[in-house]
């Protein structure tokens, strides 16, 4: 995935109100399918790639914020 490597998020920090929106509007399409297996799919996906991006680039972001 794009977002594993620590040396180039970075240079990725401007995606992240990008990833959260897309987050944001994936929630949404859940709970429209919402006791489907598509909207559970869907779910695994963001908590086990999307929201581990964002949780990336967040404390890159920290970092370097903390080093300015």
């Amino acid at each position: 995935m794009r977002y594993r490597s620590d040396v180039i998020n970075e240079y990725l920090i401007e995606e992240l109100e990008w990833l959260r929106s897309v987050r944001s509007l994936l929630l949404l399409e859940i709970n429209r399918k919402q006791g489907k297996l598509s909207g559970f799919l869907l779910n695994q996906r963001i908590e086990s790639c999307l929201d581990e991006a964002i949780r990336k680039l967040e404390i890159k972001e920290q970092q370097i914020q903390n080093s300015q």
